[in-house]
């Protein structure tokens, strides 16, 4: 990064994701495994990284709840949608 001045660099998990598992309780699992693994990164150097949270679209509810959790709880920056995994 430093050799290509890159101050700081925001983190996301590309596309299909979590949205590749099929089953919503596994896709919510892994988005939170990952939303936790990510936050450890952004905790141990804050100054050069930022993230976006995982989420699970296969079921709103518990998306909604790990991107408030992701969010408020590990200061993650809100989190990418794709629609075109409906």
């Amino acid at each position: 990064m430093d050799r290509s001045s890159v101050e700081l660099c925001i983190l996301s998990l590309t596309s299909p994701g979590v949205q590749s598992v099929i089953d919503p309780k596994q896709a919510t699992d892994l988005a939170r495994t990952l939303n936790d693994h990510v936050h450890s990164l952004v905790r141990k150097y804050p100054a050069r990284f930022a993230a976006f949270a995982s989420v699970a679209l296969r079921d709103p509810k518990r998306a909604a709840d790990e991107l408030e959790r992701a969010v408020v709880e590990l200061g993650l920056k809100g989190a990418p949608i794709d629609r075109t995994n409906r």
